[in-house]
């Protein structure tokens, strides 16, 4: 029987980790054992566990901080012990396992090594503030080597990869055009969502309102997920101290969790309209939050797919997001939703783009959305092609 490894960092519960429960709900396991290993995160490790899938668990214990030369006979050992004969590494963002694993895999395992990105590494080719160069001895000015060495490590990985997908069609062309990526070896897989579940649902919407205490003819702005820095739900909160005051039935939701809650938690305690706001902890069914809801915000500096914007074209609410790689592939600007710039004006001007509406626009707009979802991005199409694209077996 055939041995598939999936290795993941998963040291938070994300889109990538919901990626790949998908997959592994569908692989047919009386063809190939399936073994997972990971950093850990429980909430992975509880929904795995509550699936009932046949999938054994190995954690990682390898140091992110260790060098080269210590790490990778580390990832060999691990490998050669696990003796599996495919290797698919997942990664949140690029090179976030850096160049030792997949080299490590591809020595190990003849080169049946596949990359999975959920979002892009910055180009190191462009100029940036971020990139100014480094100062020896707090003067003397460095040759930049970093970036050679950047563009090297990005594009070992591309070479010695069977094959690496990404999920929307900006990541792919960073990677051929500033790292080198083999054109053919490198594609875009789109992920989906289960376009029954998320779904208009007046009662759905009515209870959960009645539980939070939230008006049943409130505007509800809802935004979910991880708090991290790059989501930038301070865009959010900015707009809707802006907004509250023009509009006295708007309200907001948040998630709260992950590592920018206490930060998230003191901003809105500084908002004059702040009983307006819900702060709710991790929703282990999304759909819930959506349902209740009228307009969704994703307002990240840069989003590889977003799965949650998915979700929430799928629910039928008008969508407002950051005009970054993933969600160009999926938001036609007016159509479905609006793209904004990815700053607080940007974000601010599209939510008061979004209460302009007039309600037969918004009808249609909304029906276009919900058309988008099913149409595009159907889940169980999009894990057949993952996984036929992978060539493992699905039920």
């Amino acid at each position: 029987m055939e041995r598939i490894l999936f290795v993941v960092k998963a040291k938070e519960f994300g889109g990538l980790e919901i990626v790949l429960l998908d997959w592994l709900s569908c692989i047919d396991y009386s063809k190939v054992s399936v073994i997972l290993c990971c950093y850990g995160t429980d909430a992975l490790s509880e929904r795995l566990a509550a699936s009932g899938l046949p999938v054994e668990t190995v954690k990682l214990t390898i140091s992110e901080s260790e060098p080269f030369w210590r790490a990778f006979p580390k990832w060999v050992h691990l490998f050669s012990s696990i003796r599996p004969n495919k290797i698919v590494i997942l990664e949140a963002v690029l090179s976030e396992l850096d160049a030792t694993p997949v080299l490590a895999a591809w020595w190990s395992n003849h080169g049946n090594v596949f990359l999975f990105e959920a979002n892009w590494g910055r180009s190191v080719l462009t100029a940036s503030p971020m990139l100014k160069r480094k100062l020896h001895f707090g003067f003397l000015p460095g040759i930049g080597l970093y970036r050679y060495k950047e563009i090297f490590r990005q594009r070992l990985r591309g070479r010695l990869a069977r094959h690496t997908f990404v999920v929307s069609q900006g990541i792919k062309d960073n990677l051929i055009s500033h790292y080198g990526y083999p054109a053919g070896r490198t594609s875009v897989l789109y992920h989906g969502v289960d376009a029954e579940r998320f779904r208009p649902s007046p009662s759905d919407r009515v209870e959960f309102r009645r539980a939070h205490d939230i008006p049943e003819d409130a505007t509800v702005v809802v935004s979910h997920g991880r708090l991290v820095s790059r989501k930038r739900v301070d865009r959010v909160l900015k707009a809707f101290d802006v907004l509250s005051a023009e509009y006295p039935n708007l309200w907001v939701l948040l998630t709260c969790y992950g590592p920018l809650k206490a930060e998230v938690e003191q901003m809105v305690a500084n908002i004059e309209a702040r009983r307006r706001i819900k702060l709710v902890g991790f929703q282990t069914d999304s759909s819930r939050v959506l349902k209740a809801s009228d307009v969704y915000v994703l307002s990240s500096n840069d989003e590889g797919f977003g799965i949650a914007l998915v979700e929430a074209l799928s629910t039928g609410l008008v969508c407002v997001a950051t005009d970054g790689p993933g969600p160009k592939d999926i938001i036609a600007n007016g159509q479905n939703g609006f793209l904004v710039e990815a700053n607080e004006e940007g974000v601010l001007r599209g939510l008061r783009q979004v209460l302009c509406l007039h309600p037969d626009e918004r009808d249609r707009l909304v029906q276009r959305a919900r058309k988008t979802a099913e149409d595009r991005f159907e889940i169980g199409a999009a894990i057949r092609t993952a996984l036929e694209a992978m060539e493992i077996p699905r039920r």
